[in-house]
């Protein structure tokens, strides 16, 4: 078999290990802690916990689970480590993951084991020094990141926590000019990761507006924007967000619209300026130029946290 189709073959099998519904079942031990408080240590267990579940590699025994297997067969955390073999036919888990939270001079260190039952051997291992409790969630996720390569040998694994997904936006819409008003309605979506998203909205209004040789009333007028390309910096799902954004309209009496905005996000909420053009007049009566506020709410859909794995 040339090299190439060994590679090919290899390839499939590690996707097929990861994405297949049997994943490798793990039961994560408490951390253990030396020269911190016993809080803290369980604090640094269950974000390891959360990133590991977030991680999808594996299949992770529920903490209630474990416990209560704990108490019914009398074993410790001691008992545990010493006998993987027997400790995984009553757990259902091919891997322990055992970790240590420790003071050491000025530094916090944490170090992490992945244990094979069958073998009772180390298949994986890592460590990191932190300044203080406030960097150590981002640091636990930099320490899942290298269990998992050097538990599975997946070089280009990455890891992350950076929100992402998709959002459907909802806005109510008004109008203003020197010739009248109205309001109207935005529909939206936008979706994306971390800091930077995209999103796409149609923008539709009924102004009122005076004719200016007829002092005796006013006629409706429909101005739509048939698409938005708007840019998002910034995490909008959890801080304030700046929006860029550039669209095409008509109004249906006047002529063609270029619609530029800014706006900004704040989780679920946003506001945005927008200045409508008329690009091409129809006559005397158009009006050339718009201001439009927009306020809405974007419901995110997404999911927080997702293992990416790379085999190119």
């Amino acid at each position: 078999m040339k090299v190439r189709e060994v590679s090919g073959v290899v390839m499939l099998l590690m996707t097929l290990i990861l994405y297949s519904e049997s994943k490798p079942r793990v039961a994560i031990l408490d951390f253990k802690a030396t020269g911190v408080s016993a809080e803290h240590a369980e604090i640094v267990t269950e974000i390891f916990r959360s990133k590991i579940i977030t991680s999808s590699v594996f299949d992770v025994l529920e903490r209630k689970n474990l416990e209560n297997i704990m108490m019914e067969n009398s074993l410790g955390l001691s008992g545990l480590v010493e006998k993987p073999s027997e400790v995984g036919k009553l757990l259902g888990a091919e891997y322990l993951i055992t970790g240590s939270f420790m003071k050491m001079g000025n530094k916090l260190l944490m170090t992490v084991n992945l244990i094979n039952v069958e073998t009772g051997k180390i298949t994986g291992s890592t460590e990191m020094t932190i300044d203080n409790m406030d960097s150590v969630y981002d640091s636990l996720t930099i320490l899942t990141t290298d269990l998992i390569k050097s538990s599975l040998g997946l070089n280009k694994f990455t890891f992350s926590t950076e929100t992402e997904g998709l959002s459907l936006e909802f806005g109510g819409n008004y109008l203003t000019d020197t010739a009248g008003d109205g309001i109207g309605f935005t529909l939206g979506i936008s979706n994306g990761r971390g800091n930077f998203w995209s999103g796409y909205s149609t923008t539709w209004n009924f102004t009122s507006i005076k004719r200016t040789d007829n002092n005796f009333g006013s006629e409706k007028k429909i101005i739509g924007c048939f698409g938005a390309g708007n840019f998002i910096f910034g995490n909008k799902v959890e801080k304030l967000a700046l929006l860029l954004g550039i669209g095409a309209g008509y109004d249906f009496q006047g002529g063609i619209l270029a619609i530029p905005s800014i706006g900004g996000y704040y989780k679920n909420f946003y506001l945005k300026y927008s200045h409508p053009l008329v690009i091409d007049p129809s006559g005397d009566n158009s009006i050339e130029s718009y201001k439009m506020i927009e306020i809405g709410y974007s419901y995110f859909m997404g999911t927080f946290g997702k293992g990416v794995v790379n085999f190119n």
